[in-house]
Formats: C-alpha cells, structure tokens, sequence
C-alpha cells in the first residue's frame, strides 16, 4: 500500500557534476540543500550576501552585486550596538562603520565573481509579502529588530515580481550567458498573518514562476514545496517548530534532487564521498589502534582514487582529520 502522494518530478534537460559552479540564494531552504552541494565537493556558494526571504529585495540585491554598485556609509544605520543595511543579514553588521563596510562590499564583489562565472543559480522564493522603510519607501531583507512602526507592510503581486525578475534574468545571461536559473518555493510556511496570508503569498510566488520558466528558455523549477505539503504530509518531517523541515525530512528532498540534476555517475560518486564524511565523525579514542589505523589507510586510498577521478575535489579537512 502506498500511504503518501508521489510527486512527480520530471528530469532536468542537463546534470549537474562535480566540476560545475553553483549558487544558492534565497530562503534558508535553499542553504540547506546548498550545504549539501557542498558536502558533496561540488563547487557551491550558498547566499554569499545572507538569507532573502521575498523576490524583491533577492533582486535588487543579485542587481547591485551586477552593477558592482559600493555600499556607502550613508546606506548604513546605527541600531542595537552595530552598523547595519536593510538588504544585508545581521551576520554582515559590525561595531564600526569600517568593519561593516568591508563586510558588506566584500560579499557583493563575492556575489559578483560568482555570477559571472556560474553554470546553475538556484532561487528559493520564501514569502510574497514584504516590508517596506516608512521613510524610504526601500524593500527591506532585514529589519534588526527595529520597531514594527519603523516598517510598511505589503504584498507582491505575482506581476511585479515576473517584471523584476524578466530584466534581472536578461541581465544574468549578459554576464554569463551559460547560466541556468532554477527556482523553488520554500516549503517554509510564514504563518505571522497566518495560514490564509501565507497561502496567498506562495500562490502568488507560484503565479511569478511559473510565467518566468515559460518566457525564459535558461529557467527552471524544482517542486521543493510540493514534496514536503504532499508527498511527506506528517509533521515527522518538521522541526521541533513545525515549520521548518526536520533533517530526515530535508534527506527525502535530497534524494529527489539527486535524481532530477544528477546522472548515475555523480549520484554513486556522492555516496563515496558521504561515506569518508560520515567516518570523520567516528570517535577515536585510540589512534594507534590496529582497526582505526587499518580504517584510516583504507579511508586514505578511498580519497585519494576520488581526487584522480575529479580534479578540484577538495579533502584537505578529511585528510587532516585521518593525520596525512
């Protein structure tokens, strides 16, 4: 008997290997599986200026990392101990402006490097409803915990976003014109203006997609949200919030992905790979005991028959965890 819905998730025109280049932006969902490309020794970048939840404030950030635009001074705010920008997660604020900027400026230039020599962006849309500075009229990534009077909030209609993201594509293809865009809906739920709003937004998100794939021959989707509502509809799957997606629950979305983006070579090559990760973890208590000294020169021989097979792989953390 089959006790879930299977969602169908049809092959992609290409596969991604290990000597590919990946960004990840968007949602948290997306540095989930973008750590998992990175675990995997597949050159991955995952939200190089921090976590975007909306469309639009993801957009003007992909913009101005393409436009090499230079965060200034005036764009940043003094709040709770730290300079801080509206577009830049918290990680990215400092004590002094300086610290800040070079922080900030540092992870655009990043993005840009990355943009114009990637072969897949992965887009995670979180939420269609944004927020807006009262005095500015900015969309806003982050609000650092500023009072709630500090900020408007709105909805993005799906028009806005395919007019957004239609021109940032365009642009995407003039810098590196290999690139493919793949988007996903987070299966987040964002359950502030609770579950009607939050149905609403992803509809809304879904609309914008699906227009984006149809009049752009390098973009793409991955069912993400489908999977989870659907075909893992049990709240095992969630963290202990009932939000976000549990470890085993983001393991099953992993497992689709490898099948959707991977051949069978690359799949078999990241479960050897899995395997040396997994064996760093082992608990040793006693270096120079015969089994662990056998299972470290055969683990040792495993990597380095993986870096003939791949060039670029890099085990230099493995290889110091088993003493070469």
């Amino acid at each position: 008997m089959n006790f879930s819905t299977p969602v169908v998730c049809p092959l992609m025109p290409f596969r991604i290997s290990h000597s590919d280049n990946c960004i990840f932006t968007g949602s948290c969902f997306a540095g989930n599986i973008g750590q998992k490309m990175k675990d995997m020794k597949i050159g991955t970048s995952v939200n190089p200026t921090g976590i975007h939840y909306n469309p639009l404030s993801l957009a003007e950030t992909l913009n101005s990392a393409l436009s090499k635009r230079e965060i200034e001074e005036s764009d940043l705010f003094f709040a709770n101990g730290k300079w801080n920008h509206f577009n830049f997660h918290s990680e990215f604020s400092a004590k002094t402006k300086e610290d800040a900027l070079k922080l900030m400026n540092d992870a655009n230039k990043l993005l840009k490097n990355k943009l114009t020599n990637t072969d897949y962006l992965f887009v995670t849309f979180g939420t269609a409803i944004i927020y807006e500075n009262s005095k500015t009229g900015n969309i806003v990534t982050n609000c650092h915990k500023l009072p709630a009077s500090t900020f408007k909030q709105r909805f993005v209609m799906p028009e806005e976003t395919i007019s957004v993201w239609t021109i940032l594509i365009s642009n995407l293809k003039k810098v590196d014109p290999k690139i493919k865009v793949i988007f996903t809906v987070s299966p987040i739920r964002h359950l502030k203006n609770g579950a009607t709003e939050n149905q609403f937004s992803k509809s809304s998100l879904f609309l914008a997609i699906k227009s984006l794939i149809s009049e752009n021959s390098n973009a793409f989707y991955f069912p993400a949200y489908e999977i989870i509502m659907d075909e893992l509809r049990d709240y095992r799957f969630y963290a202990n919030d009932m939000l976000h997606p549990s470890e085993l629950g983001i393991n099953y979305i992993w497992e689709k992905f490898s099948e959707v983006f991977f051949n069978p070579t690359t799949i078999e090559t990241n479960k050897r790979i899995e395997k040396i990760i997994k064996a760093t973890q082992h608990k040793v208590f006693d270096k120079t005991n015969e089994n662990y000294v056998k299972f470290f020169q055969n683990t040792l021989k495993e990597i380095e028959i993986l870096e003939n097979e791949n060039l670029g792989l890099d085990f230099s953390s493995e290889k110091l965890f088993f003493g070469e």
